[in-house]
């Protein structure tokens, strides 16, 4: 029963990030939009959101092995359930084709898989960031 109810806990976790993930798209977006950023700034920014959707979200949902209808909360995307699969949708993938706009798509989806683009990224990152945890 416990190790149920700490699953869920983890779903919880998940949801966290997801929002937090669609709060940083939101954020860098813009910034792309309005030229604030240039071409290897938004290489950095949007291979930050890979790795942490990586480490934060993928992984969690292959640790639990959750099922893609499984329900979770995100209040960026709604204040009700949404699917596990609706909430990558909104998140994964809208990362994704800001990957593609700026045609790093193929190391955002290696960070996303955990290829040698992640571990060649987490290089670069600063200590605080390579154990970053939502």
């Amino acid at each position: 029963m416990f190790d149920n109810i700490t699953k869920y806990m983890k779903l919880g976790g998940v949801g966290t990030a997801i929002h937090f993930v669609i709060n940083m798209l939101d954020t860098v977006e813009p910034e792309i939009e309005k030229g604030t950023l240039s071409g290897p700034e938004i290489n950095y920014e949007v291979c930050t959101i890979a790795y942490i959707s990586r480490n934060e979200i993928l992984d969690r949902i292959d640790k639990y092995n959750w099922d893609k209808e499984t329900l979770l909360q995100v209040p960026a995307i709604s204040m009700g359930p949404n699917t596990i699969s609706f909430a990558l949708l909104k998140s994964i993938e809208r990362l994704k084709e800001l990957a593609r706009k700026h045609d790093i798509i193929n190391a955002v989806e290696d960070i996303l898989n955990k290829g040698n683009s992640y571990y060649e990224f987490r290089k670069v990152l600063p200590d605080d960031m390579k154990n970053f945890k939502i």
